[in-house]
């Protein structure tokens, strides 16, 4: 969680991920901003985006489906999820 001096960000609270010392873009998700420079986000839009997702997810098919992913890079994700139509 950031504040900022930007005058364009600095009406609302702002989320931003690192791993691995690497900010993770969270342009694809839906209450982010596509052309967020430094990878931020609303809080607000933030949370939506993750309330609709886990609203999405098949818990028991994640947890006990048989389902493998692609070797390589031929599967990647943004949002952490894999959708069953991208399976093997």
């Amino acid at each position: 969680m950031l504040s900022c001096a930007n005058p364009s960000l600095a009406s609302t609270e702002q989320i931003r991920v690192i791993v691995n010392d690497g900010v993770v873009p969270l342009s694809p998700l839906k209450g982010c901003p596509e052309d967020s420079k430094y990878g931020m986000c609303s809080v607000d839009g933030f949370v939506e985006s993750m309330k609709e997702i886990i609203s999405e997810l098949d818990w028991n098919w994640y947890c006990h489906g048989e389902w493998a992913l692609p070797e390589g890079d031929k599967w990647q994700t943004a949002d952490g999820t894999v959708r069953k139509n991208e399976v093997l």
